[in-house]
């Protein structure tokens, strides 16, 4: 399959936001690659990119959407 674009920007809020990303493997070999880029109101530039440190769970804990939520219960 090829990369999959979405604007993000109806979504986001002043403040921190959480992204969550919900995929399945059926299966097959599968993979994640997240870029994030981002103009603020300040005209300075955000980037998030996917790595190591991106944690991941078979099912969502209670509260995962509150940016504050500790990662409990959540993989690498």
């Amino acid at each position: 399959p090829s990369p999959r674009n979405h604007d993000l920007k109806p979504l986001l809020k002043p403040g921190a936001n959480t992204l969550a990303i919900e995929g399945r493997n059926e299966g097959a070999l599968a993979g994640l690659a997240v870029r994030l880029e981002a103009k603020l109101a300040d005209g300075s530039r955000f980037r998030l990119v996917s790595d190591e440190s991106w944690l991941c769970a078979n099912e969502a804990p209670e509260g995962w959407q509150k940016p504050e939520t500790p990662p409990s219960g959540w993989n690498k």
